[in-house]
């Protein structure tokens, strides 16, 4: 009946009791529990919520009491417990999440982006295909005048025609200029008899293109007279 009778008072009242039956005072009680007489007075007095700790320190300063007093650690701290202690928050009630089969259309944001990759990969590629092979195959080169065997008593000759805007031009080894366009006009010195003509366009890699004419200057004792 004693340990009904105890446990139907509060916890704070039940421990002050049990010091004062035993004649320990506050100070006496602080020494053993090592805790401050502020505190002590504090849990006598059911002031709980002036403790400024959680509530796990708030159980061991029970504890701590009960056993400085001879008292129950363990009933006291579960009549702490469920007296002064708010209840936990109930648990969310677990859902089974239901997993349905993904469609195409989940997808297509992911196969997209390996579309446009590959694309983007494919244009590179071709890209770069192309600027390799503008390196290794000869420049470009056409010869507008003079015509294969062009036939003239005059003295030069006009040499014109188109090539690629990076290439060196040379006509027998001479170098000579282009515009922007790659279009280039020289006239050159020519003699009597078979005058050959070679136009080389280089590239910088060292690929060349060379057009060949061959130019007859007549001589003034062939040309007729009238």
């Amino acid at each position: 009946m004693e340990e009904t009778t105890a446990t139907q008072k509060r916890v704070c009242l039940r421990l002050k009791e049990a010091r004062k039956q035993k004649n320990i005072t506050l100070s006496e009680l602080s020494k053993r529990t090592k805790i401050s007489k502020e505190h002590l007075l504090a849990i006598e007095e059911c002031r709980f919520d002036d403790l400024p700790f959680a509530n796990i320190y708030k159980k061991n300063f029970i504890r701590s009491y009960c056993q400085a007093v001879g008292e129950c650690s363990n009933s006291c701290v579960s009549q702490f417990t469920d007296e002064e202690l708010p209840p936990p928050p109930p648990q969310p009630v677990q859902t089974k999440r239901r997993y349905s089969t993904p469609s195409v259309f989940h997808y297509l944001p992911n196969i997209l982006r390996v579309m446009f990759a590959l694309s983007l990969a494919g244009l590179l590629v071709g890209y770069l295909g192309l600027q390799v092979k503008h390196i290794l195959e000869p420049p470009t080169l056409v010869v507008y005048t003079p015509q294969e065997g062009f036939i003239t008593d005059g003295a030069t000759v006009l040499v014109q025609g188109k090539t690629e805007k990076e290439a060196e031009l040379s006509i027998n080894g001479t170098t000579i200029g282009h515009n922007e366009d790659g279009q280039f006009r020289e006239v050159i010195d020519v003699s009597d008899g078979v005058n050959t003509i070679v136009v080389t366009a280089k590239k910088k890699h060292g690929k060349t293109t060379s057009e060949t004419r061959h130019v007859i200057v007549r001589k003034a004792e062939d040309i007729p007279t009238n």
